[in-house]
């Protein structure tokens, strides 16, 4: 069990980490690599680490596409494994309690800015694969989806997971 400071430090640990696995066998996500024209990922080590498991470098790393911040824990007293301080700082995030709330609504705002991004990239190399991080990833497929954008393959938010996503294909079925 963590205190709020060893929790803290926990948090900037993983935010600096490189993945430290293997590319599990994933044939549809190997060739969505291949087949893409530009590559995006956040500026959090393990995407780019991510995509050197690949074989490939990103053409932008942008922190648009970070994952949601967690903010920093100040309850002292309480000391919990790192999943349920995590399981705790999301839940008072989408309860909108205080800073943590705030972290949510930032997090909107940016998905919005990312979301933009990912479109003008899109309209100006064609296909554009974005390895980012779950639950920002879920963010901007809200957004795409809000301007019209449709899921070819609905997003899969577990490791290695993707979504295949096209201008003009709302509504159909694949």
């Amino acid at each position: 069990a963590l205190d709020a400071s060893a929790m803290n430090r926990w948090l900037e640990a993983y935010d600096a980490a490189e993945i430290e696995t293997a590319f599990p066998e994933n044939e549809r996500v190997k060739d969505l690599v291949e087949e893409s024209r530009f590559l995006v990922c956040s500026q959090l080590p393990r995407t780019a680490s991510s995509l050197k498991v690949l074989g490939k470098s990103a053409d932008l790393h942008d922190a648009v596409f970070d994952e949601i911040e967690n903010p920093s824990v100040t309850i002292p007293w309480l000391t919990l494994s790192p999943k349920l301080w995590l399981t705790m700082i999301r839940l008072l995030s989408l309860a909108g309690v205080g800073r943590y709330g705030r972290s949510l609504q930032q997090s909107r705002v940016r998905a919005e800015r990312a979301a933009d991004r990912l479109i003008a990239l899109a309209e100006e190399h064609e296909r554009v694969l974005l390895l980012g991080h779950g639950a920002m990833n879920w963010l901007i497929v809200k957004v795409l989806k809000q301007r019209g954008w449709g899921e070819v393959q609905k997003l899969s938010l577990k490791n290695w997971g993707y979504g295949h996503f096209c201008k003009d294909c709302a509504g159909k079925n694949f």
